[in-house]
């Protein structure tokens, strides 16, 4: 099995060198290390970890609350917070992005992990999830809760895009006799 890769979003150098000889040192490979949401939102989606690691207070004028978001709506990668920040703002904010996890800091090992294989264990059952919500298990070709998720995502992009959105309609007249048959 290929190691896990984790992007790393951490503003202060000494604990992301820390955090970094720490998470290959428990198997994982690290993707990069940012300090910005923004440098986290361009790492994300170039190189696509399976993980992303983020604090909340971050360099630049995002903080990692607001990256989150961004990656949330635009990636399906799990975001688990590394922070020293635990009060109710903070909290709810950071509730609203969906995260995987919030881990406090100082962390040991032991908690870094279990809390790092607790959010890709529950990815991998989201993503299992929406196949089967999304997906007739017979064909394997979107059922009609799919086929309206997949418009609406080109709906958006035709949109953005200005660009054109084609649909086809197709109607088989005496399916079920092929089904049956």
């Amino acid at each position: 099995m290929a190691r896990k890769q984790i992007l790393v979003v951490e503003d202060e150098n000494i604990v992301a060198w820390d955090l970094q000889n720490t998470l290959r040192l428990l198997g994982y490979g690290v993707t990069a290390i940012v300090s910005s949401g923004e440098g986290a939102i361009e790492q994300a989606a170039a190189t696509h970890p399976d993980l992303i690691l983020m604090d909340i207070e971050l360099k630049g004028r995002m903080d990692g609350v607001a990256a989150a978001k961004v990656i949330g709506d635009r990636l399906d990668i799990p975001i688990l917070y590394l922070t020293a920040y635990a009060d109710d703002q903070t909290l709810e904010r950071a509730k609203g992005t969906e995260p995987f996890g919030y881990l406090l800091k100082p962390f040991n090992e032991r908690s870094l992990h279990a809390a790092i294989q607790m959010a890709l264990h529950r990815h991998r059952m989201q993503v299992s999830l929406r196949s089967l919500a999304l997906v007739d298990e017979l064909t394997g070709l979107c059922n009609r809760r799919g086929f309206f998720a997949l418009a609406k995502q080109h709906l958006k992009l035709a949109r953005r895009t200005k660009g054109a959105l084609w649909l086809f309609f197709l109607d088989l007249d005496g399916l079920k006799q092929i089904n049956d048959a």
